[in-house]
Order: structure tokens, then C-alpha cells, then sequence
């Protein structure tokens, strides 16, 4: 079967996340409304929402207790993508007024069963140290695709080089970190070294992938901040993002500046002389 066609959850996925079975059928009936199903790596509505997914997963949050779920975007959400969103999947998110929220809990639910990391603790709790306690990856039908690349034929590979650059994108809009003349960009807090490793290689290798540049280990640095909280971040060369092609549409550009400069504006010219 080819990746277009592999099916990465179900209408019944979604069901079983309820206890109450007409709160199952309208969230089934407003995600069928919205063409999510079959939920294919060839359905573009799914591509749409795994992107959705991966802001809430680097930048805030999946909630999903008892009868309660939602997906929270943090400051980083792409204005443009959240357009896209209620004009394509009636997807809505008010971080002023949640009770505005349009469609949240069913997409929370739907990437749950997508195998993306959710809290599963009272909203109470804080989001981000449940995370970083507990340790989280990529979801499965994401990670299966990074490792599985080499392998798949050419239809396949433009099919996950896709879904490889949304992640690309969403991953470097959240953690970039703001450093003077420089490109940072930081990974999640994980419990383990090996945690933050195994990610780390799935986005240096998707990068590589995406925008063909040669990010290796001794780009990037791991640490363990305190006990058992670990950290790290990639450093982009800037000769590698130099030689991106712009039509591959990379996060990050290159602007030049011109200003005339003339033999007589050197420092050590005659004009320019304490003597003159």
C-alpha cells in the first residue's frame, strides 16, 4: 500500500475517547463534515492538522482529562496557518475566552488517537513540567516516516518530505532561540539524555531531508540543566543555510545590504589621516 493511502487513525479511534456516545457521534459527524476522514497521509486535511498539532506539541499543549480536551497554541502560532484552520477544518482557538473555542476539543481528540503527546493531568497541573516529567516524542506515524525515508519509493518520498517540512517549520517557528547573529534552535526538556538525543536526530535528519543541508551531531549541543531535566539545542551554520535553494522555502532568509565603500573610506587612506 502506498503512504498516501495508509490510514493513520479512524472515525472509531475517536469514538472510543468518549464515554458518552452521542458526544462520540456529533464530534465524529463535525470531523467527517470537515472531509478529516479517511484520515490518510494523502488527505490534506490531515496534513493541516498535524501541523496544528505540532505548534500545540512545541509550543503548549494537548489537553485531554476525563470529559475535557483541547489543543493550545502558544505565542508562536503562525497567524496564517491559524487562518487555515477555521477556513478549512472550522478550527478556532481563543486564548482569551476558551469558551469561544471552535472545534478544539474534537481535534484534540482526534490527534490523540494520532498518537500525539497529551496531558492527561487536571488543568490545574502545569503544562509544561508534566511534559518534561514524564518525556515525550514525536508521534509514531511521524518518527516511522523520518527513519523509513532512505526506503520509500519516489511517490512516498514527496509524500513524507511534506509532512517532514510542516514539521520542519512548526519546530523552528516554536524553539527558536533569540541569539544575535546566529540560528538556534532549541529541543523540548526531556527526563533522559536519550530522550532528547532520539528527537534531536529526528529533526536534524528531517532538516537535512527538507532543505539538503548536512546537520551532524557536532552541531548540536546536550546537557542536563538540573537532575533529571535535560536540554539542548542546534546551531545552524551559516554557510550550510547560504547554500539553501530559497525555492525550498526554508525558515530563515537572507537579506543584502549594499552600501558604497571607496578606497578613500579606509581607515588608513591619506584623507582620512589625523595628519591631513
Amino acid at each position: 500500500m502506498s503512504l498516501a493511502n495508509t490510514v493513520i487513525t479512524s472515525e472509531d479511534s475517536v469514538k472510543g475517547t468518549y464515554h458518552q456516545p452521542h458526544r462520540a457521534k456529533w464530534a465524529v459527524e463535525f470531523l467527517q463534515d470537515h472531509d478529516v476522514f479517511p484520515a490518510t497521509y494523502g488527505n490534506p486535511k490531515i496534513q493541516l492538522v498535524t501541523t496544528a498539532g505540532l505548534y500545540a506539541y512545541f509550543d503548549n499543549q494537548i489537553f485531554f482529562h476525563k470529559s475535557q480536551a483541547n489543543a493550545n497554541w502558544g505565542e508562536h502560532m503562525d497567524p496564517d496557518l491559524e487562518a487555515k484552520l477555521k477556513t478549512h477544518l472550522g478550527w478556532e482557538s481563543s486564548k482569551k475566552n476558551p469558551q469561544d473555542n471552535k472545534g478544539s476539543a474534537f481535534y484534540a481528540r482526534l490527534l490523540a488517537t494520532m498518537g500525539f503527546y497529551v496531558n492527561d493531568q487536571p488543568q490545574t497541573r502545569d503544562k509544561r513540567s508534566t511534559r518534561g516529567k514524564n518525556g515525550s516524542e514525536l508521534p509514531r506515524f511521524l518518527s516511522t516516516i523520518i527513519d523509513n525515508y532512505p526506503y520509500l519509493g519516489v511517490v512516498d518520498k514527496k509524500v513524507a518530505k511534506q509532512y517532514m517540512r510542516n514539521l520542519c517549520m512548526a519546530w523552528t517557528r516554536c524553539r527558536r532561540k533569540k541569539e544575535e547573529g546566529a540560528y538556534v534552535v532549541t529541543f523540548l526538556k526531556q527526563p533522559t539524555e536519550d530522550l532528547v538525543l532520539k528527537e534531536a536526530s529526528q529533526l536534524r535528519r528531517s532538516m537535512n531531508i527538507v532543505w539538503e543541508m548536512d546537520l551532524q551531531e557536532k552541531h548540536q549541543s546536550i546537557r542536563e540543566s538540573r537532575p533529571n531535566v535535560w536540554v539542548g539545542e542546534i546551531r545552524l551554520p551559516i554557510q550550510q543555510m547560504a547554500k539553501v535553494c530559497p525555492y525550498s522555502y526554508p525558515p530563515f532568509s537572507f537579506q543584502v545590504k549594499t552600501k558604497s565603500r571607496y578606497s578613500f573610506d579606509h581607515p588608513t587612506h591619506q584623507f582620512n589621516s589625523s595628519s591631513d
